[in-house]
């Protein structure tokens, strides 16, 4: 899972088009499990980062396919052979190509673009 300041500046530019993500999930007396010092993990599995100042879900790869709902994987396998240099993770890859066809935005290295 991508936990990157990378994954995590593109998710929170993404903000404005995918929302926050799905809430958090904790159980009373359960210990929430911190990835990192903002990044941590609710009892479902799902990524979440916090900061005093803003909380938002940072999907999976898995998730971020399953949003997108791609059908045709022979051009998908051909966008990802093209685009995958440009990533460093799947997660980035998998957040540019949803943004990209869902929104018809793409990342310039700060923000979300049309």
């Amino acid at each position: 899972m991508d936990t990157s300041e990378t994954y995590i500046m593109m998710r929170r530019a993404a903000i404005p088009d995918l929302g926050m993500g799905i809430p958090p999930v904790f159980s009373l007396g359960a210990e929430v499990q911190w990835i990192t010092t903002f990044v941590c993990t609710d009892i479902a599995g799902n990524f979440y980062y916090f900061s005093k100042d803003e909380q938002f879900q940072l999907e999976r790869q898995d998730q971020l396919q399953e949003i997108i709902g791609y059908p045709d994987y022979i051009n998908l396998l051909t966008e990802f052979i093209e685009d995958i240099a440009a990533h460093k993770t799947m997660e980035q890859f998998w957040l540019c190509l949803l943004m990209n066809h869902k929104y018809g935005k793409d990342w310039d290295g700060e923000n979300w673009i049309e």
